[in-house]
């Protein structure tokens, strides 16, 4: 087994009591282990064209939609396909090879990136990969999951308003997509059909885009073209690969009480606090098929 791993079993548990009993805040220390960290040579798919950095809001809890949890989102657009996933995800990957480089010591890694993903997002979407699919790559504690569906554009409809969006003349779209009403801001000005999460299929790119409820928002802060290379990779490991259905079904249940989920695992020795028990809130972003 690499020794640059934690075992797979006690990085879940570990990872699941963060959630549970909500450490995110305090910072997280691992067992001094001096072996040198070693780069993670990830499988590169694409090279990045251009970056796309989103500001995503969401309500998680529908009884309180005035709090909004943010995420930084990063779009990369390849020459053949293009990924979403969470901003800081990409820097705390880079950090990894950065102090591996160093020589620091595995323990002294672990821990700087375990901080620094704190709080961020697992999901990664990835358009035309495989081609003509969306692969989704997500998280229900203690596991990750993967599912793919057609790569079939909301139906837009097209209106004559526009918005300045970090500096671009942005025209109106309008769209129901997964349950949810949406309007959409794309510009002209970048003639890439292209958007954060699974919106695509307009005359430029989508630089805003937020449900009528306001309970999801996906806002550019900022457009760069790498002037080095910038790849566009994806995980070493393989996700479970499941039905949508079904993995809608797992967080839903998860939400529902997670110490029972996690129990069931056999994983867990020791009753859970019941803080673990509690229902959490359930919010997703896709309503329906």
């Amino acid at each position: 087994m690499n020794k640059n791993r934690l075992s797979l079993k006690s990085f879940l548990i570990f990872s699941f009591l963060l959630f549970a009993m909500s450490f995110y805040s305090q910072r997280i220390r691992f067992p001094y282990d001096p072996t040198p960290a070693e780069e993670i040579n990830r499988p590169v798919i694409d090279t990045s064209l251009v970056r796309i950095q989103y500001l995503m809001l969401y309500v998680k809890d529908i009884e309180a939609p005035d709090k909004k949890t943010e995420n930084t989102m990063m779009l990369q657009i390849g020459n053949e396909l293009s990924k979403y996933f969470d901003f800081h995800r990409f820097l705390a990957d880079s950090l990894w090879n950065t102090l591996a480089k160093k020589k620091k010591a595995i323990s002294e890694v672990r821990s700087e990136i375990l901080n620094y993903r704190a709080g961020t997002l697992p999901l990664e979407i990835f358009k035309n990969y495989p081609k003509g699919k969306i692969k989704t790559i997500d998280r229900v504690p203690l596991e990750t999951y993967t599912f793919e569906e057609e790569m079939e554009s909301p139906d837009w409809t097209l209106e004559s308003d526009t918005l300045i969006v970090c500096g671009y003349t942005c025209k109106k779209a309008i769209t129901t997509y997964f349950g949810r009403n949406y309007t959409a801001w794309y510009t002209p000005e970048i003639p890439i059909s292209e958007g954060p999460w699974k919106f695509f299929g307009l005359p430029g790119l989508i630089l805003k885009v937020e449900d009528d409820r306001e309970h999801y928002s996906f806002e550019c802060i900022s457009i760069e073209k790498p002037t080095w290379g910038s790849t566009i990779y994806t995980r070493e490991s393989k996700p479970f690969d499941v039905p949508k259905k079904r993995f809608y079904e797992l967080q839903k249940k998860f939400h529902d009480n997670p110490a029972a989920m996690v129990e069931g695992t056999g994983l867990i020795l020791s009753p859970l606090p019941e803080s673990a028990r509690r229902a959490r809130p359930y919010n997703p972003i896709e309503l329906s098929e």
